[in-house]
């Protein structure tokens, strides 16, 4: 159903617009909400986004408001610290390649520090700082030797060299709008790591909180709006494909893998695969192996990574 006229994309600023389906979320601030697609760039979102304010006060007890709490068990921080560590290691393997020191981190959004932590752990030098609008993680952050800053500062009052956002750009309307605001201090040169969800509403029933769904097109494109350059893109983790189409069988396999893991059945899921050779924990490798979040696919997937290198001149 077209909307033309009535919206403007986030990305390319176009109103050739088009309803793809109704927004499924719990909230009342997302009611109301549909899942649009921008016909001149492809990107889709969610139209109408929710009031900045009402946006502002459920991201600031983001875990509480859309996971009901952080999970905390082991099964769950063993698989948190394996994504930290396969993130980690794809933008030491670029940043290497680039010849970009790092000397100083921005994260946006760290959550409870799963990424910080393996960071700090692999450049126990570096200096780290983060913008969290979740009150909740500040003390956990804050034990890391992280330097919080105020969201309204943006990070301005210094200079850096890589500018993380992992699983954070999805949740704001304003994707370039975001990008251009938090990356404004870093370091021509400087490199941007971004991995978002790739199309989840395709195969997930409630879409909330996503408010922005990206594949490689529109990635990209938002990338060189931004003043990027240097751009690799990868998608990660089980196809979309078989997301919206699961096998009942590996479901259940899966089920039997996990109850087997949590019973302390570990070593026969742990053997060493390629992507994963820098993680040392058993139980690490075991959890994570299954989500194949360290093998990159050709067709999209669960998951989309970026990286790239702001360039010199003004945009």
């Amino acid at each position: 159903m077209a909307v033309q006229g009535q919206i403007e994309c986030p990305l390319c600023l176009r109103g050739d617009i088009s309803k793809v389906q109704t927004y499924q979320s719990k909230s009342q601030i997302f009611s109301g909400a549909w899942i649009v697609e921008c016909m001149a760039c492809g990107l889709h979102f969610a139209w109408p986004a929710p009031a900045e304010k009402s946006l502002e006060e459920y991201n600031s007890q983001y875990y509480d408001s859309a996971h009901g709490g952080m999970a905390e068990d082991a099964i769950s921080t063993a698989f948190f610290k394996g994504m930290a560590g396969i993130r980690a290691q794809y933008v030491e393997n670029y940043i290497c390649h680039k010849e970009i020191q790092v000397q100083h981190v921005l994260e946006i959004g760290p959550g409870s520090g799963f990424f910080a932590r393996e960071w700090i752990g692999r450049n126990p030098n570096v200096r780290y700082s983060a913008i969290e609008t979740d009150v909740a993680r500040h003390a956990s952050l804050r034990e890391l030797g992280i330097t919080l800053l105020p969201v309204d500062q943006n990070g301005q009052e210094q200079k850096y060299d890589l500018v993380v956002m992992s699983h954070v750009l999805e949740h704001f309307p304003r994707p370039r709008h975001f990008i251009e605001k938090y990356t404004n201090s870093l370091m021509p040169g400087g490199a941007l790591f971004i991995e978002v969800p790739c199309l989840d509403h395709k195969h997930k029933t409630i879409h909330e909180p996503h408010l922005v769904f990206f594949d490689k097109k529109s990635m990209g494109a938002l990338l060189k709006e931004s003043g990027y350059s240097d751009v690799c893109l990868s998608y990660h983790g089980s196809t979309l494909e078989q997301l919206e189409k699961p096998s009942l069988l590996k479901q259940r396999w899966e089920s039997i893998r996990t109850r087997l893991i949590r019973m302390g059945v570990i070593r026969p899921f742990a053997g060493q695969q390629d992507g994963l050779g820098h993680e040392e924990s058993q139980i690490v490798r075991a959890v994570v192996k299954p989500y194949r979040a360290h093998v990159e696919s050709v067709a999209p997937s669960w998951w989309l990574r970026a990286v790239a290198v702001k360039n010199h001149n003004d945009y």
